[in-house]
């Protein structure tokens, strides 16, 4: 069974049963017997996190950049972690850079940016775009990262950001405009 699919199920069934338990139908559960329920659904959360990090270093590009999509919308700081460890490797493939930006993206944290801000920097136009758009999903672009890529080489990065500065407004930008 994946993996994915087995702390889901594991998911569903704690939560049928303390529904059931909570219906009044028979006693409530006591205090240890929640507490023990916790801690298994928390040791499969984190094996299941475990699991996809150790994904990132397969051979299979496919199987990375599904790991990463499965961190990054796990919302957790913890999931970050491991996309964070991939990307301070040098030597990553620009198709799994993209997705790691993306995971960040989808992650919802802070955290990310620092690593955003270094792949918005990448020499690959397609890495820079994804990061520089993974920032706007995370609400952290900054005028300056606009100016950045509106004066990107590459057609991609620098219409994006021309069109984001077209929309605010930003004194320095008009000569770019």
């Amino acid at each position: 069974m994946p993996p994915m699919r087995r702390f889901l199920l594991l998911a569903v069934c704690s939560c049928s049963l303390l529904a059931s338990a909570l219906s009044g139908a028979e006693a409530l559960p006591t205090d240890g017997e929640l507490l023990a329920a916790a801690r298994a659904a928390s040791m499969t959360y984190q094996n299941h996190v475990a699991e996809l990090a150790t994904q990132l270093e397969r051979p299979e590009s496919e199987a990375r950049i599904e790991a990463m999509r499965t961190l990054g919308r796990l919302q957790d700081p913890q999931a970050l972690v491991p996309i964070l460890l991939f990307l301070e490797q040098p030597t990553r493939p620009a198709t799994d850079l993209i997705a790691a930006a993306l995971a960040l993206g989808t992650s919802s944290q802070q955290a990310a940016i620092p690593a955003l801000r270094k792949l918005g920097v990448h020499s690959d136009p397609d890495v820079r775009l994804a990061a520089y758009n993974a920032l706007g999903s995370l609400n952290s672009t900054t005028a300056g990262d606009h100016t950045q890529r509106a004066k990107d080489d590459s057609e991609p990065p620098h219409l994006a950001a021309l069109t984001n500065l077209g929309t605010i407004k930003q004194a320095d930008a008009a000569p770019l405009l």
